[in-house]
Parts: structure tokens; C-alpha cells; sequence
């Protein structure tokens, strides 16, 4: 038993590491793209050899694997000018798919450019697009089911931390609510 604790610790925290080295832009907090984690490699990816279990020899594999994609010069290491182009490569396909979410939402006529006036309108009012996203029958207006649907949907999104309380202020409230008290 002690055996395979260590061996499902060691995967543990390789898996950690990995995570840090597959350097592709993922889901994650900030503007977009900005402070992401990068995501871990799916498990299957991992798991070579299709027992559902991942071994150190598959994850050193992987790191290998890894080191070999980004390994410019193919001498088996990675250099920092080679980190840095990878991080310039990540970086630019976060640009790429931001100006074009841009153009999608703000060209207006539809010729898959922004002219001065299409970037000078303000985007739709936030409440315009939380009507747009709720609104899932598209009568014009949000019905109780819509709500707590949504409601429901962003609780499976983000749970509560901090022992079910939300936010990380003490207590759970903002400072403007805990003088209230």
C-alpha cells in the first residue's frame, strides 16, 4: 500500500510540474488571457498505455516529449531563447484569437474589418448581453425558469470557497457590508 502511495504521489506532482511546462493557453482568470494557468495535459493524452493509470515512466515521456517540441536547435535542452519563443508563440495565438473576437463583435457591417466608426461605438451595455445570454427562448425577456437556470449555472461554475462563503474577505463580506453589522 505504501508502494503505490508513493508512486500516486510521485504521479501527483509530476502531473503539477507537467502542467507548468504544456504552455498553451487554457481556461483561467484574468483579462483576456492574462494570468491563465496553463491547462493540464488530458489524461488519456498521458496515459500511453491505456491502463488508467499514469506511471512515471509515461510522464517522463511526456516531459520528453515536451522538451522535444520546443527544442529549436534539437541538442536535447531547452534554452531560455527557446522558452521565450515558445512563450512568444502562446502569446501571439492569444492576440490572433483576441483581434478576432474584436472584429466579430464590433464589425458591424460585416466586412470582416473595423472601420474608425465601428471602433468608435461603445459595445452593446452589459445589460444587453446578460438579457442576450438569459434569454434562451428569445421572447425579449428573462422568465423565472431562464433565471434560475442561469443562476443554477453559474453556481456549477463557481462554487463557494473559504468554507462556502464567497469572496476572500473575512467573513465572507466585503468590507462595506462587515461595518453594517
Amino acid at each position: 500500500m505504501t508502494k503505490f502511495l508513493t508512486a500516486l504521489t510521485a504521479a501527483a506532482v509530476s502531473v503539477a510540474c507537467l502542467s507548468t511546462a504544456f504552455a498553451e493557453p487554457g481556461p483561467g482568470k484574468g483579462h483576456e488571457g492574462m494570468d491563465r494557468q496553463p491547462p493540464m495535459p488530458a489524461f488519456e493524452d498521458l496515459d500511453t498505455n491505456g491502463d488508467g493509470m499514469l506511471s512515471t515512466d509515461e510522464l517522463t515521456a511526456a516531459r520528453a516529449e515536451r522538451v522535444q517540441t520546443l527544442d529549436a536547435d534539437g541538442d536535447g535542452k531547452l534554452s531560455a531563447d527557446e522558452l521565450a519563443q515558445a512563450e512568444i508563440d502562446r502569446a501571439t495565438k492569444m492576440a490572433e484569437r483576441h483581434a478576432q473576437m474584436m472584429v466579430e463583435r464590433m464589425d458591424a457591417d460585416g466586412d470582416g474589418l473595423l472601420s474608425a466608426a465601428e471602433l468608435a461605438t461603445p459595445p452593446a451595455r452589459p445589460s444587453d448581453r446578460m438579457l442576450d445570454r438569459l434569454d434562451a427562448n428569445d421572447d425579449g425577456s428573462i422568465s423565472q425558469d431562464e433565471f434560475d437556470a442561469a443562476r443554477d449555472g453559474m453556481r456549477d461554475r463557481h462554487p463557494p470557497q473559504h468554507d462556502g462563503k464567497r469572496g476572500d474577505h473575512p467573513g465572507g463580506k466585503p468590507p462595506q457590508e462587515r461595518q453594517a453589522d
